[in-house]
């Protein structure tokens, strides 16, 4: 009979490459709800209306349109999708993760630590904890949070309607294969808008109640869908693109072309399995279009879609050039001022971006989620200039949204054509419709389709691993016994272990060490969901929005608010720049010293990883050494091997790394300067500040002094806070990993080879393969007695604590 399993992980290894090997080419779309993705989606297949839009999350799943170039005027809606469900052990992945993240925000809102140890047990036994277990936590934790953390409670209601679900559908939950069926597209459209939720304060505590089970027939009709909604992996819907529009030439491959449209980011409802779906389904995508609201770009979790849902792309320097970025409804965005659209010669981009607040954050947060250098990635969009194109020539008197901006554009092809530029003019001509299109195909060209073969040999790699563990298993169950392995074999194995592992781990401190996206393991806590803390990146930003947010300024302003604005001529309060530049120095010196204590966390964290990996080997060369230990004395390379097998200095030698850049100055720019770097600028209710100026501030003379100009006041000098913590932190890990991997090459030349022959093996073993009983016991005595008096060193080398030193370096000297 063959093992359970093996045979289980052979199948899911086998599913996986089919599915990536056969399965349609995907082009990922992103965006927070009500940004205008679905809009911007149905303008891209030439009608802007193809897809449900709404106030309010209307998406609820993840949504595969796949295309198919058509003769037809208009692309075409399909009259059945199919919907496809979750397979049990995503279920139960699916449980692991919503509790987990509950169990993260439970400690951040200082819930009993009872309850969120509880929830990280549920977390391991999601598979097998039966309901009444969840239940008893769900009570407990709603009973004792209160309404002024209405975010737990909401959390804790979408884990009980994943767990309903559950209960309820088992039926539509796969096994190794998965559930499909086919549903009327009208059904789906009434069963996946999600409603309006009650007032937390009115909701009553969430219970997992027994009701009729819903089978794969009764799935079909809204209601029963609507019931299991939680279980569904995605829905598939053909759409018929008109060559007219969009011909797909440069997408056609022997797979299908799909765009995967994500729920909408940040829902209150489904904002989890959200999360989870898109972690699922991004892994085998290798183009992702993240959509903003031109206006708004920082809502939802725009600046989370690098480190919290392409967590299955390890480089982060990958996750960048999978990024494609678009700000959609261009046309609201605020008017370029007077000044850059009167007709006296070039712009250069950096007048531009500098003279318009809203268009500097767009291009702020477009360079953080996409791999500097390529601003190309960068488009402009609007569904309604692009109706407005579609429908022709208009015979009313009204300027185009984009006129305005047209004139820029002008402006900026005189002063030196650039991105901008071309932004500009594409979305002034069809609301960026066809440069997007055309972004689209140039990236999966060059990015998408070595991205998804690099895909096809990693899960080929993987399919083979479980072919060989199956292999294994059944070598173990026939018991077939084992060759002996003489001690110069084993030693000489183990050492070539040691060197292998040591240069891996070199490579992790050159790569994984300064990625500052890549979430910090907890020491002592298992790789997985509930094991990892949050990015060096995340860290940051919340100490730059903490930081900025506890200046007294902003409760001076907040307080003298009349009708929501800030009055004019107040002397006692600040109207000119320059006390908030002050407080901008004040907080750089603070961003420089929480800097260096995450920067040496990471290191720890780091250590304690790399110091696990190396603990298995050092267990191996102990019943090989110990018997020879008081021989190895005064051997550099036997105190080379010791310190790598236990890292014992590298601490040490990255805190030294960090003083030495602690030395330098912080640097940050003050991003409220005028050009000649002046800080003592008037803001807008400043009793002088001209009127007809407040264009340069984004907004109009009425709201100039609106209380909205302190979000935005506090928003830009946080993100130029944050700017210098992340510039800041990255070289100083870059020093810190620089020290460890000179430490490191240094021990890995110092240290025994494999291929060393007499000069170590030899000399080992030479003697090791006949020592008796009473030949180790006078080794261990020799090495008991010498130990204390052993004091020398090679130079260099700093002395270790005693209970650092491996048992056969223990009287071999120091």
């Amino acid at each position: 009979m063959l093992p359970a399993e093996p045979l289980a992980n052979l199948r899911q290894a086998r599913n996986a490459l089919v599915e990536v090997a056969d399965g349609p080419l995907g082009i990922g779309v992103l965006g927070a709800y009500n940004a205008g993705k679905s809009s911007l989606l149905g303008a891209l297949l030439g009608d802007p209306d193809l897809l449900p839009t709404g106030k309010t999350p209307t998406t609820g799943n993840v949504t595969a349109l796949r295309l198919e170039p058509t003769d037809a005027p208009r692309p075409s809606r399909p009259d059945e999708v199919l919907v496809t469900f979750l397979t049990r052990q995503e279920a139960a992945s699916c449980k692991r993760f919503l509790v987990s993240q509950i169990a993260e925000h439970a400690g951040k809102v200082k819930r009993p630590v009872t309850e969120v140890e509880e929830a990280l047990a549920l977390a391991e036994d999601a598979e097998d904890a039966p309901l009444d277990r969840w239940q008893r936590w769900c009570d407990q934790t709603w009973g004792t949070t209160d309404d002024n953390v209405p975010s737990l409670r909401l959390k804790i209601k979408e884990l009980v309607d994943f767990l309903q679900a559950e209960l309820i559908g088992g039926e539509v939950i796969g096994g190794d294969d998965r559930v499909a069926v086919r549903v009327p597209w009208n059904v789906v459209r009434q069963a996946s808008t999600l409603g309006t939720l009650l007032p937390i304060g009115s909701m009553p505590p969430q219970k997992i109640m027994r009701a009729p089970a819903v089978s794969r027939g009764s799935a079909t009709d809204a209601s029963g869908l609507r019931t299991v909604l939680p279980l569904i992996r995605r829905i598939t819907a053909e759409i018929g693109v008109p060559r007219s529009v969009w011909p797909l030439d440069g997408l056609r491959s022997p797979n299908d072309v799909v765009l995967v449209d994500f729920p909408g980011l940040g829902s209150s409802q489904s904002g989890l399995r959200d999360k989870f779906l898109a972690r699922l389904e991004l892994a085998d995508i290798a183009t992702v279009l993240v959509v903003v609201d031109a206006t708004d770009p920082f809502r939802g979790e725009a600046m989370e879609i690098r480190t919290d849902y392409l967590t299955g792309v390890e480089d982060p320097q990958r996750r960048g050039e999978s990024i494609l970025f678009a700000a959609s409804m261009f046309d609201l965005l605020d008017p370029p001022s007077r000044d850059l659209t009167r007709p006296e010669g070039g712009l250069t981009e950096a007048q531009v971006i500098g003279a318009h607040r809203q268009l500097q954050s767009l291009i702020n947060l477009a360079d953080a989620l996409v791999s500097q250098g390529h601003p190309e990635r960068i488009v402009f969009t609007s569904a309604q200039i692009h109706r407005l194109a579609a429908a022709g020539p208009r015979d009313g008197d009204g300027t185009p949204p984009s006129g305005p901006w047209t004139a820029v554009a002008e402006r900026l092809a005189i002063g030196g054509p650039g991105f901008l530029n071309r932004a500009l003019e594409s979305v002034a001509a069809d609301g960026g419709m066809d440069g997007l299109r055309r972004l689209i195909e140039s990236h999966v060209e060059s990015h998408g389709l070595a991205q998804r073969a690099a895909l096809v040999r990693q899960r080929d790699a993987e399919f083979h691993v479980c072919m060989r563990e199956l292999a294994d298993s059944l070598d173990d169950e026939r018991a077939v016994p084992e060759p002996e392995v003489s001690s110069r074999q084993a030693l000489s194995k183990v050492l070539g272990d040691v060197a292998a592992e040591l240069r891996r781990i070199i490579d992790s401190a050159r790569s994984e060490l300064t990625d500052i996206d890549r979430p910090i393991v907890r020491p002592g806590s298992a790789s997985d969901e509930a094991g990892h803390g949050p990015t060096p990146r995340r860290l940051v930003e919340e100490i730059a929005a903490d930081q900025v947010a506890s200046w007294a300024l902003w409760t001076e302003l907040l307080e003298a608010l009349e009708e929501q604005r800030i009055p004019r001529g107040r002397p006692d309060l600040p109207d000119t720049t320059g006390l908030f530049h002050r407080r901008f120095d004040s907080a750089l010196q603070d961003m420089d010293r929480s800097v260096a204590e995450v920067s040496d966390k990471i290191v720890r964290s780091w250590v304690h990883a790399a110091k696990r990996r190396m603990e298995p080997l050092d267990t191996a060369l102990t019943p090989l050494l110990v018997p020879v230990a008081g021989r190895l004395k005064g051997r550099e390379d036997v105190r080379a091997l010791a310190r790598a097998l236990r890292l014992s200095t590298i601490e040490h030698e990255a805190a030294e790394g960090g003083r030495e850049f602690d030395a330098a100055p912080a640097e940050g720019a003050f991003p409220l300067a005028d050009a000649e770097g002046s800080d003592g600028r008037w803001l807008p209710w400043h009793p002088d500040f001209p009127v007809d100026r407040d264009a340069d501030f984004d907004l109009s003379s009425r709201n100039g002094h609106h209380q909205t100009r302190l979000m935005l006041l506090r928003r830009e000098l946080t993100n130029a806070l944050l700017r210098s913590g992340v510039v800041r932190l990255r070289r100083r890990l870059q020093r810190q990993s620089a020290q460890i991997v000179s430490t490191l090459e240094a021990l890995r030349t110092a240290m025994p080879r494999s291929t060393s022959g007499e000069d170590f093996v030899g000399f080992v073993c030479g003697r090791g393969d006949h020592l008796g009983p009473a030949d180790v016991a006078r080794e261990i005595d020799l090495m008991l007695g010498e130990y204390e008096a052993s004091t020398d060193g090679p130079a260099g080398w700093k002395p270790d604590d005693e209970d650092d030193t491996p048992d056969w370096m223990k009287g071999a000297g120091r």
